[in-house]
């Protein structure tokens, strides 16, 4: 699904759309592999929209554990 969503797709998805995206492939990367599987696979280029759809839903607790996650993830290294 991500593959088939790329810059130019994103573009013309309605804004409800695009937070169903974002949120769906979270859920199902982590349940499927966990956060390194949602960080390393092309779903992780929606990182930053997924970090606002998630704030914008009051979505505090998840939001959280996906900087965590991240954190642990990539320790030491310089990232967004």
């Amino acid at each position: 699904m991500v593959e088939k969503v790329n810059q130019q797709r994103w573009s013309v998805l309605s804004r409800q759309d695009q937070h169903y995206f974002v949120i769906s492939i979270l859920i199902g990367e982590v349940l499927n592999g966990g956060f390194e599987q949602c960080f390393f696979n092309s779903s992780g280029d929606y990182y930053t929209q997924t970090k606002q759809v998630l704030i914008q839903y009051g979505e505090d607790d998840i939001f959280r554990l996906l900087l965590r996650a991240k954190q642990l993830i990539f320790a030491g290294q310089a990232c967004e």
